[in-house]
């Protein structure tokens, strides 16, 4: 899944977030909201099966002005409604992700006819890239400090020969993506990586963030050759909390100094457009994305910009389309004073009296 534009593919899922909040909302909102997602340098962005039903009645799958979308099946009932579907509707998407106990049960309930089953479906001409979605919790019982490294190897050469089984004509298992907290994950994350690379499958982190570590996560897994990364902008998702991709974008692109390929302005419009289909607020402070981000008030701190922004800017505001702004406030000092007399074009007098 890795990007034509970038060595790291980004994956969004506020789509579907979206979508079983406000359906409605979405829908009147899909074509500005797609094309935002491609703007910010979103690669791929997953559906549910209802929203790519509409999607594909827009005629807008197809459209390079908009992510790749990805059809998410979330159930054993969903999955049967795609294997019964035909190329002019759900079996259009190329790009299919399910969870792994989806995947086991469609095999459990259908091994005995698996062959016959797929030789009779309609979509045998359209090639399928599959990726199944485990917790690595799912991968092995017991807290994982007393998980041996043989363990887990043997936990995954089993789930390996079980994704031999091609459940879908025509398909490949191209990728698998690991969730859940990875604060003591990274050791046992890089053995994953490097077992399903020898088998030529690509590894996707989807790592959570409820201990608000998933952003050094995702930089600590690209530093480690992870190609991959999924998330939702700004965290929020259904289940839990996840990857802000706004902030993963930024951080590959400032931190990790690969080239931008996207227009970071425009996250402060998707902002707008998120919070008006969510019936959410961000807080004015969230990373990225908070329209006061840049504001300052501390004296040592407006002092430090003033000489050099980079002092206390990892970026310049205008990148991500917002402005700074000095605020005077008890914490003020007579830097900042003297900043705002200027700017709105005070008297020297006024000012001399400051500097005082």
């Amino acid at each position: 899944m890795n990007s034509e534009y970038s060595s790291i593919g980004v994956t969004d899922m506020s789509l579907t977030y979206l979508f079983n909040k406000n359906p409605d909302l979405v829908k009147a909102n899909l074509v500005h909201y797609s094309y935002l997602l491609k703007k910010v340098g979103i690669d791929f962005a997953e559906i549910s099966i209802n929203l790519a039903e509409y999607i594909l009645l827009k005629s807008i799958e197809d459209n390079n002005m908009f992510p790749q979308f990805i059809l998410r099946i979330d159930s054993l009932k969903e999955l049967d409604v795609f294997m019964n579907s035909d190329k002019n509707t759900l079996a259009h998407y190329e790009y299919i992700t399910m969870p792994l106990k989806v995947y086991m049960s469609y095999i459990n309930k259908y091994l005995n006819e698996t062959v016959e089953r797929i030789n009779n479906m309609s979509i045998v001409t359209q090639k399928y890239n599959i990726t199944i979605e485990i917790n690595l919790e799912e991968l092995f019982t017991g807290k994982c400090n007393n998980n041996s490294k043989e363990a887990l190897l043997q936990a995954l050469m089993g789930l390996f020969e079980t994704l031999q089984i091609n459940i879908i004509p025509n398909s490949t298992v191209f990728a698998i993506k690991v969730t859940g907290d990875f604060d003591c994950y990274n050791t046992k994350f890089r053995l994953i990586k490097s077992f399903f690379s020898k088998h030529y499958i690509n590894t996707i982190i989807c790592p959570d963030n409820n201990c608000h570590t998933a952003t050094a996560v995702a930089v600590n897994a690209i530093t480690s050759g992870v190609t991959d990364i999924c998330g939702t902008l700004t965290g929020l998702h259904q289940h839990s909390i996840k990857l802000p991709v706004e902030e993963i974008l930024m951080a590959a692109t400032v931190l990790l100094g690969y080239k931008s390929k996207g227009r970071y302005e425009f996250f402060q419009e998707l902002k707008k457009l998120f919070e008006k289909i969510s019936g959410i607020a961000l807080p004015y402070n969230k990373p990225i994305l908070g329209s006061n981000i840049f504001d300052c008030e501390s004296g040592i701190h407006v002092d430090g910009i003033i000489k050099a922004t980079e002092t206390y800017e990892p970026y310049p505001p205008e990148r991500v389309g917002l402005k700074r702004k000095i605020v005077l406030g008890k914490h003020s000092g007579k830097k900042a004073l003297i900043y705002v007399l200027n700017k709105n074009k005070a008297g020297d007098e006024k000012q001399h009296i400051v500097a005082k």
